[in-house]
């Protein structure tokens, strides 16, 4: 999922306030010093979950625009998406 946003706030131009999983990793073990079973921990997780919402909402926002314009396209290629996409409000909220 973190390599998916990644790329899709470079494609679709968006701010990525989320940090690499290395950065993520590296900030957990240091916070939990001596403990070696675990890379990530859900302490971590819960700090940075209102990040990724808000950024989830960012990223289909960004791709309702982009989609809008190609709508003939998306319907003929993946109805799915376009039915989800033309269900959205302008904050990115299903009807």
């Amino acid at each position: 999922m973190h390599r998916n946003f990644s790329f899709l706030t470079i494609y679709l131009n968006l701010e990525n306030p989320v940090p690499s999983l290395d950065a993520l990793k590296k900030r957990s073990l240091d916070k939990f010093k001596g403990v070696t079973h675990y890379e990530l921990f859900e302490h971590d997780l819960s700090e940075w979950m209102p990040k990724f919402e808000q950024l989830t909402k960012e990223i289909i926002i960004a791709l309702k625009e982009f989609m809008d314009g190609e709508s003939h396209y998306w319907m003929i290629k993946n109805r799915s998406v376009h039915n989800y996409i033309n269900n959205l409000d302008e904050e990115g909220n299903l009807y």
